[in-house]
Protein backbone atom coordinates (compact mmCIF):
# COMPACT_ATOMS: atom_id res chain seq x y z
CA UNK A 1 0.00 0.00 0.00
CA UNK A 2 1.48 3.52 -0.85
CA UNK A 3 1.72 6.35 0.97
CA UNK A 4 -1.34 7.85 -0.78
CA UNK A 5 -3.37 5.24 -0.23
CA UNK A 6 -2.76 4.99 3.54
CA UNK A 7 -3.27 9.03 3.43
CA UNK A 8 -6.53 8.63 2.37
CA UNK A 9 -7.72 5.70 4.45
CA UNK A 10 -6.48 7.78 7.20
CA UNK A 11 -8.53 10.62 6.77
CA UNK A 12 -11.47 8.08 5.49
CA UNK A 13 -11.64 7.18 8.81
CA UNK A 14 -11.22 10.40 10.56
CA UNK A 15 -14.18 11.44 8.75
CA UNK A 16 -16.29 8.62 9.90
CA UNK A 17 -15.31 9.18 13.22
CA UNK A 18 -16.15 12.72 12.76
CA UNK A 19 -19.33 12.24 11.16
CA UNK A 20 -20.21 9.21 13.59
CA UNK A 21 -19.65 11.48 16.37
CA UNK A 22 -22.11 14.62 15.03
CA UNK A 23 -24.66 12.23 14.81
CA UNK A 24 -24.77 11.23 18.27
CA UNK A 25 -27.98 12.37 19.77
CA UNK A 26 -28.00 14.79 22.75
CA UNK A 27 -30.59 16.12 24.93
CA UNK A 28 -30.17 19.55 26.71
CA UNK A 29 -32.81 20.77 29.70
CA UNK A 30 -32.02 24.60 30.30
CA UNK A 31 -34.22 26.61 32.73
CA UNK A 32 -35.65 29.71 30.22
CA UNK A 33 -36.85 31.79 33.00
CA UNK A 34 -37.43 31.43 37.02
CA UNK A 35 -40.37 28.90 36.21
CA UNK A 36 -39.61 27.75 32.97
CA UNK A 37 -37.69 24.56 31.41
CA UNK A 38 -36.41 24.46 28.03
CA UNK A 39 -36.03 20.70 26.42
CA UNK A 40 -34.02 20.57 23.30
CA UNK A 41 -33.39 16.80 21.44
CA UNK A 42 -30.66 16.89 18.45
CA UNK A 43 -29.90 14.36 15.61
CA UNK A 44 -32.77 11.86 17.48
CA UNK A 45 -33.21 8.54 14.68
CA UNK A 46 -36.95 7.75 15.87
CA UNK A 47 -39.58 9.40 14.77
CA UNK A 48 -41.07 10.30 18.57
CA UNK A 49 -39.99 11.07 21.65
CA UNK A 50 -41.73 10.06 25.28
CA UNK A 51 -42.00 13.02 27.77
CA UNK A 52 -43.46 12.39 31.07
CA UNK A 53 -43.48 14.94 34.10
CA UNK A 54 -43.66 13.48 37.92
CA UNK A 55 -43.93 14.29 40.99
CA UNK A 56 -41.91 12.96 43.80
CA UNK A 57 -44.37 10.07 44.53
CA UNK A 58 -44.50 8.73 40.88
CA UNK A 59 -47.94 10.35 40.02
CA UNK A 60 -47.78 11.55 36.02
CA UNK A 61 -47.96 15.18 35.71
CA UNK A 62 -47.50 15.99 32.48
CA UNK A 63 -46.86 12.86 29.44
CA UNK A 64 -46.72 13.24 25.71
CA UNK A 65 -45.25 11.94 22.70
CA UNK A 66 -43.79 14.27 20.28
CA UNK A 67 -42.84 14.68 16.65
CA UNK A 68 -39.20 14.28 16.23
CA UNK A 69 -39.52 17.59 13.91
CA UNK A 70 -41.77 19.36 17.45
CA UNK A 71 -39.06 18.96 19.82
CA UNK A 72 -36.86 22.08 19.18
CA UNK A 73 -37.28 24.49 22.26
CA UNK A 74 -39.89 22.82 23.42
CA UNK A 75 -40.59 24.42 26.62
CA UNK A 76 -42.73 23.44 30.16
CA UNK A 77 -43.75 26.15 32.27
CA UNK A 78 -43.82 24.96 35.85
CA UNK A 79 -45.31 28.11 37.62
CA UNK A 80 -48.38 26.38 39.10
CA UNK A 81 -46.99 23.55 40.83
CA UNK A 82 -46.09 24.08 44.29
CA UNK A 83 -43.11 23.48 45.70
CA UNK A 84 -41.13 20.30 45.94
CA UNK A 85 -38.79 17.58 43.85
CA UNK A 86 -40.09 16.22 40.04
CA UNK A 87 -38.32 14.41 37.40
CA UNK A 88 -38.90 15.24 34.05
CA UNK A 89 -38.05 11.48 31.94
CA UNK A 90 -37.40 11.85 28.20
CA UNK A 91 -37.24 8.56 26.20
CA UNK A 92 -36.01 8.11 22.26
CA UNK A 93 -33.78 5.73 20.57
CA UNK A 94 -33.27 3.10 23.26
CA UNK A 95 -32.38 6.02 25.97
CA UNK A 96 -34.17 7.28 28.86
CA UNK A 97 -33.14 10.20 30.25
CA UNK A 98 -33.77 11.45 33.68
CA UNK A 99 -33.81 14.96 34.56
CA UNK A 100 -34.37 16.01 38.35
CA UNK A 101 -35.88 19.20 39.00
CA UNK A 102 -36.32 21.05 42.33
CA UNK A 103 -39.05 23.77 42.13
CA UNK A 104 -38.62 26.40 44.91
CA UNK A 105 -41.30 29.34 45.77
CA UNK A 106 -39.81 31.66 43.25
CA UNK A 107 -37.53 29.83 40.69
CA UNK A 108 -36.58 25.53 39.69
CA UNK A 109 -33.47 24.31 39.28
CA UNK A 110 -32.37 21.30 37.50
CA UNK A 111 -30.34 18.89 40.21
CA UNK A 112 -28.74 16.17 38.06
CA UNK A 113 -29.79 14.17 34.86
CA UNK A 114 -29.28 9.88 34.45
CA UNK A 115 -29.50 7.73 31.68
CA UNK A 116 -30.95 4.50 30.91
CA UNK A 117 -29.71 2.43 27.61
CA UNK A 118 -31.65 -0.32 26.52
CA UNK A 119 -29.83 -3.96 27.01
CA UNK A 120 -27.91 -4.96 23.98
CA UNK A 121 -27.71 -8.78 23.65
CA UNK A 122 -25.57 -10.46 21.45
CA UNK A 123 -25.64 -14.40 20.80
CA UNK A 124 -22.98 -16.27 19.91
CA UNK A 125 -23.14 -20.20 20.13
CA UNK A 126 -23.58 -21.02 23.24
CA UNK A 127 -22.66 -17.61 24.83
CA UNK A 128 -25.12 -14.52 25.18
CA UNK A 129 -23.56 -11.54 26.49
CA UNK A 130 -25.61 -8.65 27.73
CA UNK A 131 -24.97 -5.08 28.13
CA UNK A 132 -27.05 -2.26 29.66
CA UNK A 133 -26.19 0.98 31.15
CA UNK A 134 -27.77 2.78 34.05
CA UNK A 135 -27.20 5.17 37.15
CA UNK A 136 -26.15 3.16 40.03
CA UNK A 137 -28.81 5.31 42.31
CA UNK A 138 -31.55 3.07 40.50
CA UNK A 139 -32.08 -0.47 41.40
CA UNK A 140 -31.30 -2.88 38.50
CA UNK A 141 -32.28 -6.35 38.12
CA UNK A 142 -32.16 -9.19 35.55
CA UNK A 143 -33.72 -11.94 34.97
CA UNK A 144 -33.81 -15.48 32.59
CA UNK A 145 -36.79 -17.56 32.33
CA UNK A 146 -37.27 -21.00 30.94
CA UNK A 147 -40.62 -22.04 28.63
CA UNK A 148 -42.15 -23.23 32.01
CA UNK A 149 -41.93 -19.48 33.14
CA UNK A 150 -39.35 -21.13 35.72
CA UNK A 151 -36.61 -18.59 37.01
CA UNK A 152 -33.18 -20.08 35.88
CA UNK A 153 -30.87 -17.10 36.74
CA UNK A 154 -31.75 -13.55 38.72
CA UNK A 155 -29.73 -10.73 39.88
CA UNK A 156 -30.48 -7.56 41.50
CA UNK A 157 -28.64 -4.33 43.20
CA UNK A 158 -27.38 -0.46 42.28
CA UNK A 159 -25.12 -2.42 39.73
CA UNK A 160 -24.30 0.75 37.30
CA UNK A 161 -23.11 -0.20 34.11
CA UNK A 162 -23.19 -4.56 34.10
CA UNK A 163 -21.90 -6.59 31.31
CA UNK A 164 -22.60 -10.17 31.63
CA UNK A 165 -22.05 -13.47 29.67
CA UNK A 166 -24.60 -16.16 30.47
CA UNK A 167 -23.53 -19.42 29.19
CA UNK A 168 -26.39 -21.62 27.39
CA UNK A 169 -24.36 -24.77 27.12
CA UNK A 170 -25.97 -27.21 29.99
CA UNK A 171 -29.95 -26.05 29.29
CA UNK A 172 -32.10 -27.65 27.31
CA UNK A 173 -33.04 -27.12 23.45
CA UNK A 174 -36.14 -24.22 23.66
CA UNK A 175 -36.83 -20.72 24.10
CA UNK A 176 -35.51 -18.44 27.24
CA UNK A 177 -36.32 -15.10 27.81
CA UNK A 178 -34.69 -12.32 29.91
CA UNK A 179 -36.23 -9.94 31.79
CA UNK A 180 -34.01 -6.97 32.78
CA UNK A 181 -35.85 -4.18 35.19
CA UNK A 182 -34.72 -0.44 35.80
CA UNK A 183 -36.41 1.11 39.36
CA UNK A 184 -36.25 3.51 41.35
CA UNK A 185 -38.30 6.21 43.03
CA UNK A 186 -40.40 7.84 40.00
CA UNK A 187 -38.96 5.29 37.46
CA UNK A 188 -39.47 1.92 36.29
CA UNK A 189 -38.98 0.20 33.63
CA UNK A 190 -38.94 -3.11 31.87
CA UNK A 191 -37.08 -4.58 28.70
CA UNK A 192 -37.52 -8.27 27.61
CA UNK A 193 -34.98 -10.03 25.00
CA UNK A 194 -36.43 -13.73 23.96
CA UNK A 195 -33.31 -16.50 23.10
CA UNK A 196 -33.54 -19.60 21.08
CA UNK A 197 -31.17 -21.97 21.98
CA UNK A 198 -30.87 -25.53 20.63
CA UNK A 199 -27.27 -26.82 20.98
CA UNK A 200 -26.96 -28.58 17.29
CA UNK A 201 -28.18 -25.58 15.02
CA UNK A 202 -25.27 -23.55 17.11
CA UNK A 203 -22.36 -26.25 16.85
CA UNK A 204 -23.12 -25.23 12.99
CA UNK A 205 -22.15 -21.69 13.70
CA UNK A 206 -18.42 -20.84 12.96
Amino acid sequence: MNFKMILNTVLFSMFSLITLASNISELTVKISDPNTIALNVSNVIDAEIHVTLKDAFGETLHDETLAQNNINSRKYNLRQLPTGNYTLLVSYDDVIKIQSIKKENSHIETISMQTITSPKFIQHKEYVDMYITCSTDLDLSIEMRDEADNTIFSDNGNLGTVQKRFNLSQLENGEYKFFVRVSGNTVYKEFTQEITWSPVANNLID
